[in-house]
């Protein structure tokens, strides 16, 4: 096809035909090059019936033309236009320079055969030979780039010979340490990444959002598989050793250590930056790193840089917004991460906005024994077993109000014929009385979980929510341990035997109390000797006794206080409440389906 159109171009030239541009002002050399006809192209140049210099309505040359439009022979056109030019092109067309063009025409080339790499040098060899500068570009549209995109060795290579400014940076303020290392492809990676290094590079320049590079090699790597770390680690050690700043921050006041405890999951990769001095206390790693869910998924690793970080400096304390690194490790019932953070030093008493601890939270965990874990550990390291939260519940009223609402989830067949069982376990409970847990109401009113049998209660102590949904062996349990029953305005005129307690549903099942009514006069009869009779001396004794340590405590258990104590065995049973220890409370049911 094109050998027919020389030739027809030949005749037609030669018998004085005349010359025109179409009507977007391209020549017929414009567009013999769009079409890739190399034989017209010669006969065009040969008889002196085009210029490479001709410019279209958009200021376009063959050249560009050819560029934009790449076909196969892309090369040999090229080669052809710029046949025997011996002076500087202008070769700068709006945005798009030639060299910019070059570096990216082979990629637009529809042939799966082709040798794009091989292509793209060529055509940046001659275009250099002929005068192309290779820093006369936008800051969109860079050849450098452009060939680092494409992990192009050679001709990065050649266009830093040729003086491409290698700080280049283009509108997002990316080097080209940035264009590697955003990349998908770790083809080249390191290769590239040592080519601009040995040129001289500036390796902590930083994008409009203050990131260097070392952020993109961390963003790249941080969620790859193991066998990728030993990439990571060679291209960090070369970036390193030219001088990477690792506690260089960003807009957004994060390190790299910070950036990769926010997303990353290789804890590999924050044990090295660990290693080469990433300071773990600039930004908030711990914050980032606890709300970072996709980190969870290797406990024992995770927990480890958690150790790793805390050893290195960071304050267990340190957050970038309001809350608790203490919280935020019990609400996502991590008791490895509360272990090392307690270890460290972190406020265990914390309150977030709405007064809450970490202990409030702890018994009010759904999983039961992450709830039973949680909370005897914070307990043992101290923390306030009386702080009211904003609605005015202590972690006592919590425990409380859960063991009601979890009275309608399940029961067991009893071992009595036709009878059912269901059974409160009061470990919590016992935790914070004998723990040293104020046995009194709060001065606060407080929203606590409403009564499934029949009175709310809501503004109600622990003690009447206990009466009232029929816990009476757990109602005496307080009131033995020393409720100060003074204090509740209800408790003179309250009269058990008003009490509707014979049915609870259950699952969508109702069941009738067992002997309901022999348990309420039990407990009527147990209140009206406890209200007539007097403190023993004894009794007189340990409240004292306890009252005193609850002071120097302030809020933290005293169980552990009492156990040093040099007093015989017994003795400190008593002062630690355990005579009147009950395991759980049994209630038989009836079924009354």
């Amino acid at each position: 096809m094109d050998r027919y159109l020389s030739d027809i171009t030949s005749f037609l030239i030669k018998n004085g035909a005349c010359c025109v541009k179409d009507k977007e002002g391209n020549w017929p050399l414009h567009i013999a090059a769009k079409k890739g006809h190399l034989a017209t192209i010669g006969v065009l140049l040969q008889l002196d019936y085009g210029s490479i210099y001709d410019q279209n309505k958009e200021g376009e040359t063959a050249i560009h033309i050819c560029l934009k439009n790449p076909k196969e022979n892309v090369f040999e056109v090229v080669e052809k236009l710029l046949e025997n030019k011996s002076s500087k092109l202008w070769l700068k067309l709006h945005d798009d320079s030639v060299l910019y063009l070059a570096t990216v025409a082979a990629n637009e080339i529809q042939t799966y055969d082709i040798d794009v790499q091989s292509i793209t040098f060529q055509l940046v060899q001659i275009l250099l030979r002929n005068g192309a500068d290779p820093n006369n570009h936008s800051q969109d549209k860079i050849p450098l780039f452009s060939a680092l995109k494409d992990r192009d060795l050679k001709t990065t290579a050649l266009l830093l010979e040729a003086s491409a400014n290698i700080n280049a940076t283009n509108c997002k303020g990316k080097s080209g340490l940035h264009i590697i290392l955003e990349n998908s492809t770790k083809e080249n990676d390191l290769c590239l990444t040592e080519l601009l290094l040995d040129k001289g590079i500036n390796v902590n320049l930083v994008d409009t959002d203050g990131k260097s590079a070392m952020f993109y090699l961390v963003k790249k790597y941080q969620c790859c598989n193991k066998s990728d770390i030993n990439s990571f680690e060679d291209i960090f050690n070369v970036l390193f050793k030219h001088g990477a700043d690792l506690n260089l921050s960003n807009t957004l006041e994060e390190t790299v250590l910070c950036y990769f405890c926010s997303s990353g999951t290789l804890v590999e990769i924050g044990n090295i930056l660990l290693k080469h001095g990433a300071n773990p206390n600039i930004g908030c790693c711990l914050q980032n790193l606890l709300q970072n869910y996709r980190i969870y998924g290797n406990k024992t690793s995770s927990v480890l840089f958690v150790v790793s970080l805390l050893e290195k400096g960071a304050d267990p304390n340190r957050r970038k917004i309001k809350g608790s690194n203490l919280i935020d490790s019990v609400q996502k019932t991590n008791i490895f991460f509360v272990e090392e953070l307690i270890k460290n030093g972190v406020n265990i008493n914390f309150c977030d906005d709405m007064k809450g601890t970490a202990l409030h939270y702890a018994c009010n965990l759904g999983n039961v024994k992450d709830r039973y874990e949680m909370s005897t550990l914070l307990v043992k390291h101290g923390s306030n077993l009386n702080a009211v939260s904003y609605s005015g519940e202590r972690p006592l009223d919590i425990v409380v109000g859960n063991m009601i609402k979890e009275m309608t989830i399940e029961v067991h067949k009893a071992k009595e014929e036709n009878c059912c069982k269901l059974t409160v376990d009061l470990y919590l409970l016992n935790l914070l009385v004998c723990g040293g847990a104020d046995l009194c109401p709060t001065n606060k009113p407080y929203c606590g979980h409403s009564s499934f049998q029949t009175i709310p209660a809501n503004n109600k102590s622990a003690l009447f929510v206990l009466v009232s949904n029929g816990l009476f062996q757990t109602a005496e349990y307080l009131l033995r341990s020393g409720w100060d029953f003074e204090k509740e305005e209800w408790f003179d005129a309250f009269e058990v035997s008003e009490l509707d307690l014979e049915n609870i549903q259950i699952n969508y099942i109702t069941y009738k109390r067992h002997e309901i009514e022999t348990k309420k006069a039990e407990f009527r009869s147990f209140l009206n000797n406890f209200k007539k009779g007097h403190e023993s001396l004894a009794t007189a004794c340990r409240n004292q006794i306890r009252q005193h340590l609850l002071m120097i405590s302030n809020g933290s258990e005293i169980e552990t206080k009492i156990s040093t104590l040099p007093l015989p065995a017994k003795i400190k049973s008593f002062l630690s409440l355990k005579e009147c220890l009950q395991e759980n409370e049994v209630i038989l049911l009836d079924s009354n389906e």
